[in-house]
């Protein structure tokens, strides 16, 4: 799953990653941060390609699947020759972690998955809601459900705003914070980005707000 879509790729993408990869002899750089939180299907890696484990560095970490944002902690699984210049670059960056921290994160990695397993269902009725009160909004459409992280993309085009206005006037006229999607790059222009990691409650408050706020320009 990636932001700000909540897009996955499928498992042919991923083989035309590593058959591209293969021929080319590059690495990748895989961030599967948000691999616990895929709601159609079951999460996949090009690292599970043939020959694709020695030239694959996987990222991943607590703050997603275990809410320990602010900790601030994460790991990576590196090809063998690359362990020495990854540990390299580490010690002369953050040196290490707080004890207290890495406590943190081997109790989560260690404990059961229950916790995060009902927090993907709850995200998951989460998408669900926001996607099908945007949609219900005139002038705004969204065209992808996504299908993992914590996020969605609304196109307002149809509102007569452009993003940056929308997110603008929405934050100082309704009090809601979305992201302009122009921020993610060019082909963001017309989108903003929505986090539903707030509960269903405030989503449907905030929703309620969009919608009073697109009635005002029509």
């Amino acid at each position: 799953p990636g932001n700000p879509t909540g897009g996955v790729l499928t498992a042919a993408d991923l083989d035309c990653v590593a058959e591209v990869a293969t021929e080319s002899g590059c690495w990748v750089l895989s961030d599967e941060i948000y691999s616990r939180l895929v709601y159609d299907g079951s999460h996949d890696s090009v690292a599970l390609r043939e020959g694709m484990l020695d030239r694959t560095i996987v990222l991943d970490g607590c703050s997603k699947a275990y809410a320990m944002t602010g900790w601030r902690v994460g790991f990576g699984l590196f090809p063998a020759e690359l362990v020495e210049p990854a540990r390299n670059l580490a010690i002369n960056s953050w040196t290490c972690l707080p004890p207290f921290v890495a406590c943190a994160a081997q109790a989560a990695l260690s404990g059961p998955d229950g916790p995060t397993d009902e927090m993907r269902r709850e995200y998951c009725a989460r998408r669900d809601l926001v996607f099908e009160r945007l949609n219900a909004i005139p002038g705004i459409s969204v065209a992808v459900r996504p299908a993992g992280a914590m996020y969605l993309l609304a196109n307002v085009s149809g509102t007569g705003l452009r993003s940056r206005e929308f997110a603008e006037r929405l934050l100082e006229e309704q009090g809601v914070s979305l992201l302009d999607g122009a921020y993610f790059g060019a082909a963001g222009s017309g989108l903003v980005r929505i986090s539903f990691a707030q509960s269903r409650e405030r989503l449907s408050e905030g929703c309620d707000r969009i919608a009073a706020f697109a009635a005002t320009l029509h």
